[in-house]
């Protein structure tokens, strides 16, 4: 079996993903307060939205797991047809390139599918958390450690409010 690096970079953009859409849940529940003001309709929103990004993440790492097995099959095929020395390898060989090529094709319809998804849920739950989607993209001549310092003065001035 080959190291896949397509596959390695996909799965592990795939398991960042998770890990940040649980962060902001996350960060999100722990800085609500525990009260009686708590709204569980919100909670609610939140978990089903978060039980559809955990469904979405688990029909891309299925599709992931299907596109890295017929990767492999493939591959197992053309080393058998060139160890037997079958007069038609070139034309198999270039088969099988074909097939990769509309497998990864439906791969990447499967991924702007479901980033189109994602896009949608992460405006419900910006919806949801009261936090309005940005409209400007950064500015260049901003730094990480400039926007950084902005977002908490920013947080700490919304906490203030209450």
């Amino acid at each position: 079996m080959t190291f896949s690096w397509p596959v390695f970079i996909i799965g592990l953009t795939l398991g960042v993903l998770q890990l940040g859409v649980g962060v902001v849940i996350g960060r999100y529940l722990l800085n609500r307060d525990a009260g009686a003001d708590r709204d569980e309709s919100i909670d609610d929103r939140l978990a089903a939205l978060a039980g559809r990004l955990q469904g979405i993440l688990a029909m891309l790492s299925g599709d992931v797991g299907r596109h890295q097995v017929r990767i492999e099959q493939m591959t197992k095929d053309i080393s058998a047809l060139q160890a037997s020395g079958t007069p038609d390898l070139a034309e198999r060989v270039l088969n099988s390139l074909a097939q990769v090529s509309q497998a990864n094709l439906e791969l990447q319809s499967r991924f702007a599918e479901a980033e189109s998804q994602l896009g949608e849920h992460a405006d419900r739950i910006e919806a949801s958390v009261g936090v309005a989607p940005a409209k400007e993209p950064i500015p260049p001549d901003k730094d990480m450690a400039t926007i950084s310092r902005e977002l908490r003065d920013r947080l700490a001035e919304v906490e203030a409010e209450g």
